[in-house]
């Protein structure tokens, strides 16, 4: 798609509105982002008397996105299945139907990235000063300042998935059941340069790798009972999704939810996508001492081992798991607090006709996953919000707490900090 246009001020008049009456042209905001997108499709069908079923396909994609040599993606895919109900050992079987056992492989391309990803944009108003010897008079000239990949190529999604389906009761009820592996490898993303190369922004990569893996059963049930028309549909998700390989960049810090943006999630190697990282927490200290015994003080003179320990969290602070074993809070205290990626997923459907009136009642949930409340942070430790009802119990010397800590205005026990499960909830629901 295209644009042309220009922006300009000065009319003689209001009344006015040709472009060109104007005086001053602040700006020609004009762009053409013309991509093309060509593809080639081929597919072959095999059946064996209705009982051993093949098709193999291949698909090869070009795309402008990305440069010549690396221009072209083929992707093919291939499934098997076999009708076991059509053979003649299953002709004395009466109590299942359309027992089928498949399995496919298959490659998808993703070219999602933004038009001239890998072409450089100059910058005609660049200035730089060449000589210093003439009291450093800045020269114009032309400066490519765009981060770019001319090196971007095709994202493919590879798909296993093994499956099986049947019929019960003459089949009035029909069940499915897959057990798949999705893996994304190449995934682009956006990525910023080092400074040190001189271009500013980002630009797309092929940089992480992303692996999905899990179980899925579907059970369809429709009934008559004369006039009236029953149906039940019952199908749930087991998902277990992981990182594989987050590339050059090396582990991504994201999830702000904070108004200074702290960070919630890390991604990397080894956890699911946006993992929440932080401090977990054991408990609430009940007195200075408490916390000096578990590590939690600096020393009065930090050159003397033997010298006083001054706590450095107290009465009512969240007592943090100690990873490291070094006195004091670090980064590397940090861990897995929990994913926000419900590892299981469910949804019952119910309908029913009787005489031109029906009926529909559906239900879904999720579980398994977690979920940051800003508002906690906010209510706990930003002094200048609302806090909740429910901190009137908060932690106090007259009124000890194991589960609410002390509300305090300067946080000197660094409850609020990092990133901790004090902040998580759980995203189950029904």
């Amino acid at each position: 798609w295209r644009r042309l246009g220009a922006q300009v001020n000065t009319f003689p008049s209001n009344d006015i509105r040709n472009a060109q009456e104007g005086e001053v042209v602040e700006n020609t905001p004009s762009f053409d982002n013309t991509t093309g997108l060509v593809s080639y499709f081929g597919r072959l069908n095999y059946n064996f008397d209705d009982r051993y079923l093949l098709t193999a396909t291949i698909r090869r994609d070009g795309s402008s996105l990305f440069r010549e040599d690396l221009r072209w993606g083929n992707f093919p895919s291939f499934a098997a299945g076999w009708n076991i109900s059509n053979e003649q050992f299953m002709s004395s079987v009466s109590w299942i139907d359309g027992l089928k056992l498949r399995a496919s492989y298959g490659e998808m391309g993703s070219n999602n990235a933004p038009p001239y990803v890998g072409d450089a944009e100059i910058n005609v108003n660049s200035t730089y000063p060449l000589d210093a010897t003439q009291g450093q008079t800045r020269i114009p000239g032309y400066s490519i300042t765009k981060a770019v990949n001319e090196n971007l190529k095709w994202e493919t999604t590879k798909i296993t998935d093994i499956g099986v389906e049947f019929g019960l009761f003459n089949a009035d009820l029909l069940i499915t059941m897959d057990y798949f592996i999705k893996e994304s490898q190449d995934v682009i993303a956006p990525y910023t340069p080092p400074p040190w190369q001189g271009r500013s922004g980002t630009a797309d990569y092929n940089m992480a790798s992303v692996e999905n893996k899990g179980f899925e059963f579907t059970a369809d049930y429709q009934k008559s009972f004369g006039e009236l028309n029953l149906g039940a549909n019952l199908n749930f998700t087991i998902l277990d999704n992981k990182v594989t390989d987050v590339g050059f960049s090396g582990p991504i810090i994201g999830g702000g939810f904070t108004s200074n943006g702290r960070a919630a999630s890390l991604t990397q190697t080894g956890l699911p996508i946006a993992a929440f990282w932080g401090l977990k927490v054991e408990g609430i200290y009940q007195s200075e001492q408490e916390a000096i015994d578990d590590g939690r003080y600096i020393l009065s003179d930090p050159d003397d081992p033997g010298s006083e320990k001054i706590a450095t969290a107290g009465g009512g602070d969240l007592n943090f798991e100690d990873l490291d074993g070094i006195p004091g809070l670090s980064d590397d205290d940090m861990q897995y607090l929990g994913s926000p990626i419900p590892d299981f997923e469910y949804g019952l459907n119910l309908t029913g006709d009787y005489k031109g009136f029906d009926f529909t009642m559906f239900f879904n949930g999720v579980s398994g996953n977690k979920i940051v409340n800003g508002n906690t942070f906010r209510a706990w430790f930003e002094n200048d919000n609302n806090v909740y009802a429910s901190m009137v119990d908060a932690w106090t010397p007259d009124r000890p707490s194991t589960t609410m800590p002390r509300y305090t205005v300067q946080d000197l026990g660094q409850n609020g900090t990092r990133m901790s499960d004090f902040l998580l909830e759980c995203g189950s629901y029904f």
